[in-house]
């Protein structure tokens, strides 16, 4: 037994380019569009009201709101849910400024090349204007490694197992070629989203109509929600039937305790507060 509106993954394709279609299905959900739907209209809302250092909280709010429910895809669809529940607010810290957090430690490859190569170039020690060796190579490590890095952030929720080295290598080892499918495809929807984002703030950008807004949201949504339901069907196969598991019933002679335990698994699971590790280990 496993945790209500869980997939059956027992046939679970492995090849993630064959699970294609599926990932775009998850459009079809209205659970997904009644998500991004509310979503779209908060964080509409909130900018109409945004200005001065207000406008710089309300950004982090809505940023890190956003994050939240992005990353519940991710969660949710490793898990092998069909659906798509709002994540709980928790806190202010867990629920909107953890999730920031996680997504810049994820980034933070780029972010220190970056700061590097803008040094390097500041203090004129450089003999010409080409990238600087040690600042590049940092960077493509980044760039490689990004979506794998908010995949386990998004999981994990914690910033450990993002910073930690044998965690990539053990991982990457066990997706193999779908990691690369997935990474190309994470990338090639980021190009999607800017491109319509760009397009369509330009376009509302005299339109002062909050339903069109809402609406231009909820354009921008739709390539990001296939990203990170992408990361999530990369990690399917592996993490589903893990937790499938971790909570079945064995069969024994005391059966009442074995459900007693199985149940509280579950809630554990579902709550948020079972060890990352148990989720993020994979089947072989």
């Amino acid at each position: 037994m496993g945790p209500p509106d869980i997939a059956d993954n027992a046939e679970l394709d492995r090849h993630l380019l064959r699970r294609l279609p599926e990932v775009l299905r998850y459009l079809q959900k209205r659970s997904v569009w009644a998500v991004l739907l509310g979503l779209a209209v908060i964080s509409t809302l909130l900018d109409v009201i945004s200005f001065g250092l207000m406008g710089v909280l309300i950004g982090i709010f809505v940023a890190g709101l956003e994050v939240s429910v992005f990353f519940e895809i991710t969660r949710s669809t490793a898990q092998g849910a069909r659906d798509l529940d709002a994540p709980d607010f928790l806190s202010i810290f867990e629920s909107i400024i953890q999730p920031i957090i996680l997504v810049v430690v994820a980034a933070l490859p780029m972010i220190i090349s970056g700061y590097w190569a803008t040094s390097e170039f500041l203090s004129g020690s450089l003999p010409n204007q080409a990238w600087p060796p040690g600042p590049l190579v940092l960077f493509v490590v980044g760039v490689l490694t990004f979506p794998l890095l908010l995949t386990i952030a998004a999981i994990e929720q914690s910033v450990l197992p993002i910073l930690n080295p044998m965690v990539w290598g053990r991982s990457l080892w066990q997706l193999g070629t779908n990691y690369l499918v997935a990474a190309a495809g994470f990338y090639a929807l980021w190009v999607v989203e800017a491109f319509l984002f760009v397009d369509l703030a330009a376009g509302i950008e005299d339109l002062p109509i909050f339903g069109i807004s809402v609406l231009a949201a909820l354009v921008i949504y739709v390539p990001r929600v296939l990203r990170y339901r992408l990361l999530g069907a990369l990690c399917e196969p592996f993490l589903a039937k893990s937790i499938e598991d971790s909570v079945a019933i064995p069969i024994d002679e005391k059966p009442e305790a074995n459900y007693d335990d199985s149940l509280e698994r579950l809630e554990e699971l579902e709550s948020g507060t079972m060890s990352s590790r148990a989720i993020l280990r994979m089947a072989n």
